[in-house]
């Protein structure tokens, strides 16, 4: 999910879950150069047990941090707050292009997907990973 272009790597934030010998991670870039880069990443997956997982990504300020099943699992820090305001349209549901290819939608199923306009806390998670 996110709002990555393909052939971009600039002005974006990008979640990924993978499957169980990939990784899961967020990132966020607001130029090709990299400038206030972040990311957070857990190799291999947790996600791909058959099962459903509660998945959280904040961010706040400089902070990036990433949740599974209500536990942050990691966290990273850009230089300055990353500038994140591009015009391209936030997806669900969709993977990233190979190398000659365009993005194309996932055999995936989302439930109560959620975005709020200030980062939560880890309290707040838990609280939403409750079943």
């Amino acid at each position: 999910m996110g709002n990555r272009v393909a052939g971009g790597a600039c002005n974006f934030l990008s979640g990924r879950l993978s499957g169980a010998s990939s990784g899961t991670s967020v990132e966020i870039y607001q130029d090709r150069a990299g400038t206030n880069g972040n990311s957070v990443s857990l190799s291999p997956s947790p996600l791909n047990s058959g099962t459903w997982h509660h998945v959280a990504y904040t961010r706040s300020g400089t902070s990036l941090k990433m949740f599974v099943d209500g536990v942050q699992i990691g966290s990273g820090t850009s230089a300055a707050t990353t500038n994140l305001t591009g015009a391209s349209s936030f997806r669900i549901g969709r993977s990233l292009p190979s190398c000659l290819s365009n993005f194309y939608s996932i055999p995936a199923s989302f439930d109560d997907v959620r975005t709020y306009s200030r980062a939560l806390g880890a309290c707040d998670v838990a609280a939403l990973a409750t079943p």
